[in-house]
């Protein structure tokens, strides 16, 4: 069986050519969180985006009409990594060991990334290892609850979730003190987006590169029929796919 982090690389790797039709959401959460950390962007500081994807952030610091910071992209899958922002520095390497020396970094940004970073501990302690103290990550991740709608199908239908476990709030909160960090700011709200058909949330989900992650065996074609036939359906007949997301600005200390 694939491990998990080649699963993860492999699967935002292919869903590189596809991930922006579907990211709108991603986009508005990274724009969101770029908004909480631009007073610590100042122009001659310098950021790491880790999980950059291709490059959500970079488009909307250029888009900014003021001086920016100097920013390095990091991915864990070659397909973003070669499809990142041309006019930022991109490399292509793993959370959990990040290419750079101690205290190199005045801030990090993470936009719907470490929750697919296992352990999250370890995670937390690279980015905490790389940043100068009194530097700041501003970071989103999805809570407990996304894609409610989609567990509940399965489950109905008597089958094994393939959904990811999401860690909920005060995991993270305490990950965040245990590894040097100091919480500061953090937001949370639920997104429910509108789709036609269960068929259409998979393959937004596949678009995105955010499938299957646990290791479950992949379902018959009967199964999965079963599961799509079991989605809650909204009152004008469509379904929904609700994100849980939490942002937040936490300090190194």
């Amino acid at each position: 069986m694939i491990s998990y982090p080649l699963r993860v690389r492999q699967d935002f790797s292919h869903a590189a050519a596809t991930y922006d039709v579907h990211a709108s959401l991603q986009r508005q959460v990274t724009g969101d969180l770029a908004q909480i950390a631009q007073p610590f962007m100042s122009p001659g500081t310098h950021w790491l985006d880790v999980g950059c994807g291709t490059g959500a952030l970079t488009h909307w610091l250029s888009a900014q009409a003021r001086s920016v910071p100097t920013l390095v992209q990091l991915d864990l899958a070659e397909g973003m990594c070669r499809l990142a922002a041309p006019f930022a520095p991109t490399l292509c390497a793993d959370a959990l060991h990040l290419p750079f020396a101690p205290a190199t970094f005045d801030g990090a940004f993470s936009s719907l990334t470490l929750q697919w970073a296992t352990p999250i501990e370890a995670a937390l302690g690279e980015l905490r290892r790389v940043l100068r103290p009194g530097s700041v990550l501003a970071f989103s991740t999805l809570l407990p609850g996304t894609l409610a709608e989609l567990e509940e199908a399965f489950t109905h239908a008597g089958l094994p979730s393939p959904l990811h476990l999401f860690y909920p709030a005060h995991i993270w909160e305490a990950a965040l003190l245990t590894h040097g960090f100091r919480l500061e700011t953090r937001q949370t709200h639920a997104v429910p987006l509108p789709f036609a058909t269960p068929r259409a949330v998979l393959a937004h989900l596949k678009g995105l590169g955010a499938t299957r992650k646990r290791d479950t065996q992949p379902l018959t074609p009967g199964q999965l029929t079963g599961a799509l036939r079991a989605y809650p359906r909204t009152a004008e007949g469509g379904v929904t796919a609700t994100y849980h997301l939490w942002l937040g600005l936490a300090r190194a200390v």
